[in-house]
């Protein structure tokens, strides 16, 4: 099953996360972390990160909006342990996410995002760094 966390400023996350309990009922595998004010982008690194691990790298990261703290932290963390970042989570993606969770997060994020809902994702990947061939 793939993992789910919601970040976002304030109590952005907490607030989806409520709704979709309250319509949902059991909410398994969703993790909450808010972005408080006062709270620095590393700590919030390491608590995405800590979920990504939890996760296996099997994880989406639902962020509220793109270039904002939490979206570069998840980005981050997704491109160094694994896992997708989609921006401009709204109530009805994270509802079909919750019933269609299986196979890999890039599959997962394929089907949900195929239809009329029009968050944005955001990919990050590793780049190697390749030692320059002649001296300086």
């Amino acid at each position: 099953m793939i993992g789910m966390v919601l970040t976002g400023h304030a109590r952005f996350a907490d607030g989806l996360a409520s709704a979709m309990a309250l319509i949902l009922g059991d909410t398994q595998e969703i993790e909450v972390v808010p972005f408080l004010e006062g709270d620095s982008d590393e700590a919030l690194g390491e608590v995405l990160g800590e979920a990504a691990k939890a996760y296996g790298g099997n994880v989406v990261f639902f962020t509220d909006i793109a270039g904002g703290s939490p979206c570069k932290q998840a980005a981050l963390v997704a491109a160094k342990l694994g896992g997708v970042v989609i921006t401009g989570t709204n109530l009805p993606l994270l509802l079909k996410a919750a019933f269609d969770r299986e196979g890999t997060p890039e599959e997962a994020v394929a089907r949900w995002l195929g239809e009329d809902i029009h968050p944005a994702r955001v990919t990050m990947k590793k780049r190697e760094h390749k030692a320059a061939e002649e001296g300086i």
